[in-house]
């Protein structure tokens, strides 16, 4: 979406521990100039963490990579792949700005019926709402064209109740 909207998007990802299993962090990064800086972000201002659990990892510093991703956030945007109201979250660092939450897993396990569910459509929905940076009609139409037929209607259908869930 930010590419089509004339933005310069790179991405980072760092794989996890074990062989094919899923990246721990991604950073992505936009700019409207074609020099995008270093891979590591240090002063990001929207996180979205896929796991509550994450947060957890992050205060305790037991994975080197969340621990510094998560606690870099100072202010900005957090979003939360939660059943919990913001409010109720254990954040490992003051944050300057906004908690947002979505049972995104509880959303995905429902609509795409899969175990476990892929979470990551639908918390773009959340993001979308969150941020305000993406158009919901915009994000809909990119995972119906990206994924066609009815594995695009559920994603997207997950992806709006998503935007309207977040707390």
């Amino acid at each position: 979406i930010y590419a089509q909207q004339g933005w310069f998007v790179s991405v980072n990802v760092y794989p996890g521990t074990r062989a094919r299993s899923a990246p721990v962090i991604n950073y992505v990064k936009l700019s409207n100039s074609s020099v995008l800086a270093s891979c590591a972000n240090y002063h990001p201002e929207q996180v979205i963490v896929f796991q509550e659990e994450f947060l957890l990892t992050a205060r305790e510093n037991t994975h080197e990579l969340i621990a510094d991703a998560v606690g870099r956030m100072k202010r900005g945007v957090l979003l939360v792949n939660s059943p919990k109201a913001p409010r109720e979250l254990d954040l490992p660092f003051d944050l300057e700005g906004t908690v947002a939450t979505v049972d995104a897993t509880g959303i995905a396990a429902r609509l795409l019926r899969r175990n476990p569910p892929p979470v990551g459509l639908t918390l773009l929905g959340a993001y979308a709402r969150a941020t305000e940076s993406v158009g919901l009609e915009a994000l809909l139409q990119v995972i119906k064209e990206a994924f066609p037929g009815s594995v695009g209607e559920r994603n997207a259908q997950a992806a709006l109740e998503a935007y309207q869930s977040v707390q």
